[in-house]
């Protein structure tokens, strides 16, 4: 009888259970619509790189055939990813994008998991979700193959797993936490923030002597175990053991123009001018994350919230969390031999702050009455809305798109073009006529038959050539040896006449 009644009592409970997974159901449901809707597709940018890399893996690993971001070549996991999608669904622009999309809408899953251990409260957990399923930069980033998604996901599975230790008192968790931290480095760098805070975290612990200090270390030494591991196999395949950080250095000389001091609009660079100059850089990158219309507030709720718990002692970790990467995203150098703090105007540099930022958030707005609680859901749903649109107008994807099928209808044509036009071409074409797109990249001249295609971008070229690669003279697509066939925002199409 006894059994009975407890069984009764429980279904309620198991009802309400139901009632949640429901509701985060639809959330990925209308998650994956919204992005749908919003699909960029390639945008030609690192975009192109990547997916022209994973051919070449595919293709011929040991002779890569590759102009670009000396970086990209470290992000092999990233580029497996593609490469995966390849085989799957085909060389075509939507395989770059099934990896992003998939793990954008786990990214969703995941974020309920760790706030429901953090708070065990399922409606500050279904509000995360929910702002999670609806922040612009994932939403557009779903479908553009870029890594940083991919990565964050990875090392937010890592942060699910520490979390769990923490709670669960089981330090296999801590191993799993290491791993995936570890695994991210194989996409993008974001995970050294992250080890840093660790390590703060242990030596804070170690010199107020508390109890379980040593476990916010062994996920760092994870780390550091497999980039001494992933050092010794290039040095086996007769690169230096240092061939990670070589690399870093090196890709920062390649695009140092988009980190300070070079970003300084000052010819020349005194020490008084640095300082302001830093100075400035520095309350950029702030201003960058505060007041920026397509993060709709998100870090200025967290920072409220983060008071509040600073001020009641609660979800130290959390906090740590949100304000260690705070700290760090604005002042990190990407440079070994000069402190060079990135520049975060790009939006997807937001990246690690999205999940830590949504939970607080998330925490602060479930306080507010039912009435406003609706009331401020709906406003950032459509929020997110006006805000993918103007992302969408960031990334010219309507212009894109058309050059896309311009492109598709002349699939006979020989087209000439700058390398990172080319490849994005190449993509298009579904690397059918890799030969008849020519790269004019490092020529000294137009060698371009009649009836045969130039495509120029003006942005593209001025970007590469601060990479030190150097072009033949356009200038002469305005002679009457040439005639403009047509323009898609910054790609001018010319054909060859006589």
């Amino acid at each position: 009888m006894n059994s009975f009644n407890n069984n009764k009592k429980s279904i309620p409970d198991f009802l309400l259970a139901g009632q949640h997974i429901l509701i985060l159901f639809l959330i990925l449901v209308f998650a994956a619509i919204i992005r749908r809707i919003f699909f960029c597709g390639l945008v030609f940018s690192d975009d192109s790189y990547y997916s022209w890399l994973s051919y070449q893996f595919n293709t011929s690993p040991n002779s890569l055939n590759y102009l670009g971001y000396p970086i990209l070549l470290l992000r092999k996991l990233a580029l497996l990813f593609t490469l995966f999608s390849y085989h799957l669904i085909g060389f075509n622009e939507k395989a770059g994008m099934l990896f992003p999309f998939l793990f954008s809408l786990l990214s969703i899953i995941l974020i309920y998991k760790i706030t429901q251990d953090l708070y065990d409260d399922k409606r500050i957990s279904l509000t995360a979700a929910f702002f999670s399923a609806f922040f612009p930069v994932d939403v557009i980033f779903a479908s553009i193959n870029f890594s940083d998604l991919e990565c964050v996901f990875f090392i937010n599975i890592g942060i699910f797993f520490f979390i769990r230790a923490g709670k669960e008192k089981k330090n296999h968790y801590l191993i799993y936490a290491g791993l995936f931290l570890a695994l991210s480095f194989l996409i993008k760098e974001y995970a050294y923030y992250y080890c840093i805070i660790l390590f703060c975290v242990f030596i804070y612990t170690q010199v107020k002597r508390e109890k379980y200090n040593y476990r916010f270390i062994i996920p760092v030494i994870i780390v550091i175990c497999f980039l001494f591991i992933e050092g010794l196999l290039y040095y086996g395949s007769g690169n230096s053991i240092f061939y990670r950080l070589n690399v870093y250095q090196d890709n920062y000389r390649y695009c140092y123009y988009d980190f300070f001091p070079y970003t300084l609009t000052i010819s020349e660079i005194g020490s008084h001018k640095y300082i302001v100059g830093l100075f400035e850089h520095i309350f950029n990158n702030i201003k960058y994350i505060f007041i920026r219309r397509y993060y709709i507030l998100l870090p200025v709720l967290s920072i409220i919230q983060s008071y509040f718990l600073f001020k009641k002692k609660e979800q130290l970790f959390l906090l740590v969390w949100f304000l260690g990467l705070l700290i760090l995203l604005p002042l990190m150098t990407v440079s070994l031999s000069s402190y060079a703090p990135i520049e975060l105007r790009r939006t997807w540099y937001i990246y690690p702050l999205i999940f830590p930022c949504c939970i607080l958030s998330a925490n602060l707005i479930s306080k507010l009455r039912p009435v406003y609680f609706k009331v401020a859901l709906g406003l950032y749903l459509i929020c997110s809305v006006l805000m993918s649109v103007e992302f969408q107008k960031f990334f010219n994807v309507h212009n894109n798109n058309l050059f896309k099928q311009f492109i598709k209808s002349h699939i006979g044509k020989t087209i000439y073009a700058d390398h990172l036009t080319a490849y994005g071409i190449r993509l298009i074409q579904e690397y059918k006529r890799n030969e008849q797109v020519k790269l004019l990249t490092n020529t000294d001249s137009l060698n371009v038959k009649p009836g045969e295609f130039v495509v120029y971008s003006k942005q593209a070229v001025e970007e590469l050539k601060k990479q030190n690669y150097h072009f033949p003279d356009f200038g002469k697509l305005a002679s009457g040896n040439y005639n403009m066939v047509d323009n898609f925002g910054q790609f001018e199409v010319y054909e060859k006449i006589k």
